[in-house]
């Protein structure tokens, strides 16, 4: 799992203390990460790193009249500056425009516009003058450089956001929302440096924020990065570099010293820095021996969930039967199929049998691979209660009060129960429980935590989790979102890697029927959570991959055929 940090200013700290890296280091390496994409970009376009034309240095307009991206005959939609009249020489335009603020952020953008100077046309939007040392040091330095600033978002083939990074909180000012809906606007590729934007350092977005196509974060991964609200905004993510390898970066304070903490399959980008403000610390002599770290490094708040913490329930053993995998039992009310649902995923992802368990006298049209009864069959290992209860919940609840040494999964209306309390305070076994943001604040409500608003669970999610998960040490809490929260009382992990595909009616009952699965299968419940989650996440958007249903046309069935025929080796994420 991949280390996610609230903030990195200590780790900043720590390295140059420990490891002798002057901020004025670690500033070019983290304009190098810039630059590197910008490169990778430009290259892979029809005209490449070549410059289109001199560096211009007229403010006459040309033959088209093109002084900013409100008044380009293409409308905005540039491809290349030789498809203006003037080739680019004299309308202002750029190969990259570097929008910057006062502070480091905007000190990176700087640096990377005195990079790029020579090979293709950088220009300078500063949002605000230099303001911090390193921004001063670096705008002169670019200056020096021939580098052109411009006082109008001029045309460009690549955008690169430069403002605030991991320093932005509350709301953006009328003027910066203004800028940032013209920069949204524009048919560049826009790149954001460590955060775009309008996202804070929760991950938050009281307004208008910058919409990238990739984020260069640096140092290493940060909570503003992996909300809700932050997903639409931050594209896909480079973690580049401090000038010294991520693995060493993330050591924490009980492994800072040793080496532990390096973790397997890491791979390390160019460049880097935290854009959390910190004084310069003095450089240690490269003779000497690194002296012990006189501050706190913090711990990670948050771990991603990648491919390599996934066990699929693969079978391997050739001398077996059913009874061995496990016994799913799902509780099934008013409305039954959510419950066949769930009872399908969980045969779908190895359970041996699956059972629905009829809490309300009606007919159900089951499946014939889906046993079905009014009682609790006696090899039942795993329970499985909330999908389509309705009525049917009361019942359930007693079902499960009496079967305290059976792990469960909770999901739906039982969340909302007014004995869930009770239920969770006296469970032996393992339980998960896994609301979506309304069953969240339900779920909280009913275990003494008040009655969060939904803005209390938008601004303070993690801390809402954590709080639960220490109060109920038994319970492992999947809080369901654009990503998804794995939380217990040891630590919280998020995947990431889900698509708009999942929201439809019945795909978290197919998450619910494959955390039963693995519970039944003698998961431990956040190995069963984790493993189920990125399985869920994964398959979903490998569905509608070309080839597959389009982005609105997964359906539960679909999503449980995409699980059943998983493979591991493809969960790139």
């Amino acid at each position: 799992m991949r280390k996610i940090f609230a903030k990195c200013a200590s780790l900043d700290a720590r390295c140059r203390s420990e490891y002798g890296l002057t901020e004025d280091i670690m500033m070019e390496n983290a304009a190098a990460a810039l630059e590197a994409e910008v490169r990778r970009f430009l290259s892979a376009q029809p005209n490449g790193m070549q410059p289109c034309g001199t560096q211009p240095n007229s403010t006459q307009p040309c033959s088209g009249q093109l002084q900013s991206l409100k008044t380009q005959p293409c409308g905005g939609q540039l491809q290349s500056l030789k498809t203006l009249p003037c080739g680019g020489q004299s309308c202002g335009a750029a190969d990259v425009l570097i929008v910057t603020g006062s502070g480091n952020n905007g000190a990176d953008g700087w640096a990377l516009a005195r990079r790029l100077t020579g090979t293709c046309i950088p220009a300078i939007y500063p949002v605000k003058e230099p303001a911090s040392a390193q921004c001063i040091a670096q705008a002169a330095r670019a200056e020096k450089s021939g580098v052109r600033v411009v006082r109008t978002i001029v045309p460009c083939r690549v955008l690169v956001e430069c403002i605030s990074g991991s320093g932005f909180s509350g709301k953006p000012a009328p003027e910066t929302e203004a800028l940032l809906t013209e920069l949204n606007g524009t048919n560049a590729y826009r790149i954001a440096c460590d955060v775009p934007c309008g996202v804070d350092g929760r991950g938050t977005v009281n307004g208008t924020a910058f919409n990238a196509d990739v984020t260069v974060t640096m140092g290493a991964l940060k909570t503003a990065l992996v909300s809700d609200e932050a997903k639409d905004h931050i594209g896909s993510i480079i973690v580049a570099d401090l000038g010294i390898g991520r693995a060493r970066y993330e050591n924490t304070a009980t492994d800072a010293h040793t080496g532990a903490g390096v973790l397997p399959g890491t791979s390390d980008a160019a460049g880097a820095q935290s854009r959390d403000a910190v004084p310069d610390a003095p450089a240690a002599p490269d003779s000497a021996e690194a002296p012990a770290a006189p501050f706190s490094v913090p711990e990670p708040e948050l771990f991603l969930l990648e491919r390599g913490d996934v066990r699929l329930p693969l079978r391997t053993g050739r001398n077996t039967w059913k009874n061995a995998f496990g016994h799913c039992a799902v509780f099934s009310g008013e409305k039954d199929g959510a419950s066949i649902l769930a009872a399908s995923a969980a045969l779908a992802f190895g359970a041996g049998l699956a059972t629905l368990v009829q809490t309300l006298k009606r007919p159900v049209r089951c499946p014939p691979s889906i046993m079905y009864g009014e009682t609790l069959p006696e090899s039942t290992t795993a329970l499985l209660a909330g999908p389509g209860l309705g009525a049917g919940t009361e019942s359930a609840v007693t079902h499960i009060a009496a079967r305290p040494e059976l792990p469960c999964v909770l999901d739906a209306d039982m969340l909302r129960h007014p004995a869930l309390k009770t239920l969770l305070e006296n469970r032996r076994a393992g339980c998960v429980v896994t609301p979506h943001p309304g069953e969240l604040r339900a779920l909280l409500e009913r275990c003494g935590f008040g009655e969060p608003s939904a803005e209390d669970i938008r601004k303070h999610r993690i801390e809402l989790l954590r709080a639960f998960c220490a109060r109920y040490p038994n319970v492992t809490l999947v809080s369901k979102g654009a990503n998804t929260f794995v939380a217990d009382a040891q630590r919280i992990s998020v995947f990431t890697g889900g698509t708009g595909a999942l929201s439809k009616a019945g795909s978290g009952d197919v998450l619910a029927g494959l955390i039963c699965a693995l519970l039944a299968q003698g998961y431990a419940p956040r190995e069963a959570a984790e493993t189920a989650v990125f399985v869920h996440g994964t398959a979903g958007a490998r569905a509608t991959e070309p080839g597959g249903v389009a982005s609105y046309g997964l359906i539960p069935e679909l999503l449980i055929e995409a699980v059943r025929t998983f493979r591991a080796e493809r969960a790139n994420v």
